[in-house]
């Protein structure tokens, strides 16, 4: 098991979005955002003193996933972000010292908790990276390698759920 994982997701949204996302608006530049980029710009946007508002709304539509991601996602001062890369260092030490006691020198895992979304289905995946963004806040080396497809009637059954997400990814 690793270490806390969560911790590790949260720990890449605080950093990534230190500047509000505004470092999106530089690689934007003058283009139309795609459906994946278009709700970061948005965040961009609001006044962190709404993030709190927007979050308690998204948690009420059954937006859980979304809702959670929020509470991380918010322009920090040089000293939060400062205490955000220290907080890094510490759990990537911890990883580590897991991966030692294990003995494990190399980790094979899905890329993502759940099967292929449908070309265009990501825009309402964009958590569902998890795995991925785990190893960038770890600084690790990371690849996607095909190994097998999930056939009709090989998908496990989830409970219904009115998260964006979840059902995008059923």
């Amino acid at each position: 098991d690793a270490p806390d994982p969560q911790h590790g997701l949260d720990l890449f949204l605080r950093i990534l979005g230190a500047d509000g996302f505004s470092w999106l608006n530089q690689v934007v530049g003058g283009e139309k955002a795609t459906p994946l980029v278009k709700p970061n710009l948005q965040l961009v946007a609001m006044p962190d003193a709404m993030v709190p508002a927007v979050a308690a709304l998204l948690k009420m539509a059954g937006q859980r996933r979304a809702a959670d991601a929020l509470k991380d996602i918010r322009r920090l001062s040089a000293a939060e972000l400062m205490d955000a890369l220290g907080d890094r260092m510490v759990y990537e030490k911890i990883f580590l010292a897991a991966m030692d006691a294990g003995h494990f020198d190399a980790i094979i895992c899905p890329a993502l908790p759940i099967v292929a979304p449908r070309h265009g289905a990501g825009a309402k995946l964009a958590d569902a990276s998890n795995t991925v963004s785990l190893f960038t806040t770890l600084r690790m080396p990371s690849g996607v390698m095909p190994v097998t497809r999930v056939r009709p009637g090989e998908e496990s059954d989830r409970p219904a759920s009115r998260d964006m997400a979840i059902k995008t990814a059923i």
